[in-house]
């Protein structure tokens, strides 16, 4: 490789991700560079690490232990496998690295890249980091910037293409493709990347993953694809990470979505779909098109995603869902407390999440729901509330899929308005154990709190799925 920048570029998903599909945000990276004319590549990483992993590791790609790669354990137990792992990714010959990376990743990707610049000092690479770990300020000070060109913040499409555009001279033109540039710091050598204005860009534009890129039946669900018929959220939670993120909401063209699911049948042979939105009822008018059209095709599919709770979705719309292969919803319900829903700016209430539970029971579909437990504000009385309901409306439920104590992270409403929740930025050192003035909730009532839901819970036979209990 010639000392000098070229613009083939290799996109890398750094551990921990998911092992049962393909990494659905650099498959649609890769797709749209290729689309564009460029040279691009996908290595996946994290599921190289998986493979090559003993059993009593490959457990720890459960969200349940986030503390394992987040704390840089992860980072001691792989120490061994670090250099084959740099030389790999060096032998694909790019002169430029883009790793999606989450907050858990960033120990880990301190390490590589580390040994990654030694390997490579007499080489101009660019190294590029994107994903929810490089979204916001909080999360890229955890890095080590000297080792990173630029961060992608958000969408990532087009910071990409007018990264490659104007690479070659080390210069990002800030007019092309609508591209923010700036840094976090005037001293800073990374430099942020950001598209100014997301709802311009007609994601029906940006072609579907073909995965042709993956050794797709190295995933453990080796009957499943991932996809998303939309981008963004209709919903202003307080607790959310995401949906600042991805905002403005956009529903893709129901049409390309029905086609995109054709595809995938025809050249994998696989039928059952999840989809990755934020929600998939986000848009009501296009979920209907959407299963006109895919009853009309009768591909045989099953599929499911997540969804929140609309006073407005009949059970018309339900019923046709299920007849178009919607096997199961899973809801972001978070409490059973018209107070705490309140505090969440959730926009439903404790009747309109049972009445939309029972339009899904009554249409033959699995009902799955997401709980969090500690909410500033949230009180004893509140939990009960929860428990109590869980207790009397079971049937109504086939999973609860999360069981999660609140935790305050960049991004959020929550993090940007502390003072509105009785906390004081001084006290937020961990975005775990965050604690109020008056100490009325603390990581030690939450932990209880918790506890004492998950014990009612497993009497139900409703274990909770995923949990974020630090040990």
């Amino acid at each position: 490789m010639e000392n000098k920048v070229t613009d083939r570029i290799l996109l890398i998903q750094s551990p921990p991700w998911g092992s049962y599909a393909p990494p659905l945000g650099i498959a649609y990276l890769v797709t749209f560079l290729k689309s564009h004319g460029f040279d691009a590549e996908i290595y996946d990483l994290n599921m190289d690490i998986f493979l090559h992993s003993p059993e009593e590791i490959r457990g720890k790609w459960d969200t349940q232990d986030f503390e394992f790669w987040a704390s840089g354990k992860a980072v001691d137990s792989l120490q061994s496998r670090m250099e084959p792992l740099v030389d790999k990714i060096i032998s694909f010959n790019a002169g430029i690295l883009g790793f999606s990376a989450t907050f858990a990743s960033v120990p880990f990707l301190n390490r590589l890249l580390s040994m990654l610049r030694k390997k490579t000092a007499d080489r101009d690479l660019v190294i590029v980091v994107g994903g929810g770990g490089a979204s916001y300020r909080e999360g890229r000070s955890l890095f080590q910037k000297d080792l990173i060109d630029y961060f992608v913040a958000g969408e990532g499409e087009y910071p990409l293409l007018c990264l490659l555009k104007g690479v070659q001279d080390r210069h990002v033109a800030m007019a092309d493709f609508h591209c923010l540039v700036s840094k976090d710091s005037p001293d800073d050598s990374a430099v942020c990347l950001k598209a100014i204005h997301p709802e311009s860009m007609d994601i029906n534009t940006i072609p579907f993953p073909t995965f042709e890129e993956f050794d797709i039946e190295a995933y453990t669900q080796k009957d499943l694809i991932p996809l998303i018929s939309s981008r963004g959220c209709i919903r202003n939670c307080t607790f959310c990470y995401d949906s600042p993120l991805k905002k403005p909401y956009r529903a893709r063209d129901p049409e390309k979505v029905v086609q995109e699911m054709k595809y995938h049948v025809q050249r994998y042979n696989r039928k059952r779909f999840e989809f990755c939105d934020l929600l998939i009822n986000g848009d009501l008018e296009f979920l209907d098109q959407f299963c006109t059209r895919l009853i009309g095709l009768d591909l045989g599919v099953a599929w499911g995603g997540q969804a929140t709770v609309r006073k407005d979705m009949s059970s018309a719309l339900i019923e046709k869902m299920k007849k178009a292969g919607c096997g199961g919803l899973t809801f972001g319900m978070e409490s059973f407390s018209d107070h705490v829903l309140k505090l969440m700016s959730k926009g439903s209430t404790v009747k309109d999440s049972k009445d939309m539970l029972v339009k899904v029971k009554e249409a033959g579909m699995r009902a799955e729901i997401n709980l969090i437990v500690g909410f500033p504000g949230e009180t004893e009385e509140d939990v009960v509330e929860t428990v109590d309901f869980i207790r009397q409306n079971s049937a109504l439920i086939d999973k609860i899929n999360s069981l999660n104590i609140c935790s305050i992270g960049p991004g959020t409403h929550l993090f940007d308005h502390l003072e509105e929740y009785n906390i004081d930025r001084s006290m937020i050192h961990d975005w775990y154990a965050w604690f109020t003035r008056d100490m009325s909730n603390t990581i030690q009532v939450r932990t209880q709190r918790h506890k004492k839901m998950a014990s009612v819970f497993s009497e139900l036979n409703l274990i909770p799925a995923w949990q974020n209990l630090k040990k």
